[in-house]
């Protein structure tokens, strides 16, 4: 029996057993954390390039509004930057709902394993 450190938990938390079970606060895990030089699956950890994804959102957004602006200043017709910006929240909708079904569909398969 070996204890191994893990991302987050202390040293005493996690034990590996003879058999390569891992033991987390006295519960059996199915699967182990890396030891001694050999791979095995860790727990997924939340998607840390997430915020990228809200800055390129809201990055998008804000090119979105500044060429509103310049639509409205071209002739003062409330129509273009309208235009501009349907087609902008169109555009980040779409992309929204095809994150979210990808989201979805990944958590589907990470439960069947």
């Amino acid at each position: 029996m070996s204890i191994v450190p893990a991302a987050g938990v202390s040293t005493q938390a996690v034990v590996v057993l003879q058999s390569g079970k891992t033991k987390l606060f006295g519960r059996e895990l199915s699967r182990a954390y890396p030891t001694e030089g050999r791979e095995v699956n860790q727990p997924e950890s939340p998607n840390p390039l997430r915020w990228v994804i809200v800055l390129i959102v809201v990055g998008v957004a804000a090119w979105g509004v500044f060429h509103a602006i310049g639509a409205y200043r071209f002739n003062h017709n409330p129509a273009r930057p309208l235009m501009v910006l349907g087609c902008v929240a169109a555009y980040l909708g779409f992309w929204g709902l095809m994150l979210r079904n990808r989201r979805a569909r990944l958590a589907r398969q990470s439960k069947q394993r």
